[in-house]
């Protein structure tokens, strides 16, 4: 009787599954159909004085903002702390504007409906740290051990 009580609480577990899944995919959809009534195209990107694509710069080297639209957008340019270091409303479909960050952090750029983060200055990222080496170790072993759990669940009459 266990086993068959085990495997209706399987099916309704994969059920309830599905339904998420199906939830989202519904959801995802009719988010994007209702964006699409007012479909507004810009693409962004964010070079260096050559026009090679690049997210990290320096203090005080000069960012260039690209973009190309189907029509005028607006620009801004927030850093660190929130302040707004750039504010340019109704730009040309398709242009170029520079700015100079003067502190280090990630400013949020806002072109349109796209946008975008840049790295100023030196950024430390998670492994680089003696805490981060342990965490990034610990997460892998623990997956290891859930890994090693679900072999021995199976396993298990």
């Amino acid at each position: 009787m266990s086993r068959l009580s085990h495997l209706h609480g399987e099916i309704k577990l994969r059920k309830a599954i599905a339904l998420a899944a199906l939830f989202f995919l519904f959801l995802t959809l009719s988010t994007s159909t209702a964006y699409a009534a007012n479909a507004h195209y810009v693409r962004l990107w964010i070079t260096d004085a050559f026009g090679n694509p690049k997210i990290k710069f320096e203090v005080g080297e000069t960012v260039y903002i690209r973009w190309k639209s189907d029509r005028t957008v607006d620009i801004c340019v927030f850093q660190p702390g929130g302040g707004i270091v750039l504010n340019l409303p109704g730009q040309p479909k398709e242009g170029c504007v520079t700015f100079i960050p003067n502190k280090c952090g990630f400013y949020l750029i806002i072109c349109g409906r796209n946008w975008c983060f840049i790295a100023i200055g030196a950024i430390f990222v998670v492994p680089d740290l003696p805490f981060g080496a342990v965490t990034a170790t610990a997460l892998s072993l623990s997956a290891l051990g859930l890994m090693w759990l679900r072999r021995v669940r199976k396993e298990l009459p």
